[in-house]
């Protein structure tokens, strides 16, 4: 009867040992994901994919419009020194011009005062 007790309670700490292993195991087995968490980080990672080849498409129009921005103001600045040239050239051509009216005004001036010393001659007759 002794060794039959002694057998039994053997027994009963070898069940409570494989129930606690159970329940640990169950535990564990309850933190593990599931096949659904597997499907949805499926779905995250084509995503992922699909943005980034977005990503990547955007940085490169994003390029070429960087470049295009670059060559316009390279135009503009081209354009700005070649407007500040001819506004030079212009104003330079008006200045020469105004200073041989000037030449021009004094020495009709010399003149006119000349021909101021000396009555025209006036034909008259009439009513």
């Amino acid at each position: 009867l002794i060794s039959k007790t002694e057998e039994v309670l053997q027994k009963d700490m070898l069940i409570q040992e494989k129930e606690k292993l159970y329940v640990q195991l169950k535990n564990l087995l309850a933190r593990q994901p599931g096949p659904e968490v597997a499907e949805q980080l499926q779905v995250y990672a084509q995503t992922l994919k699909e943005k980034t080849r977005h990503m990547h498409e955007m940085t490169g129009e994003l390029s070429a419009y960087q470049g295009q921005v670059n060559s316009l103001k390279d135009d503009i600045e081209r354009l700005s020194k070649e407007l500040g040239s001819v506004k030079h050239q212009y104003f330079t051509r008006r200045r020469l011009e105004f200073m041989q009216t000037q030449e021009t005004m004094d020495d009709g001036g010399q003149q006119y005062e000349e021909d101021m010393g000396q009555p025209e001659p006036h034909f008259g007759g009439g009513l």
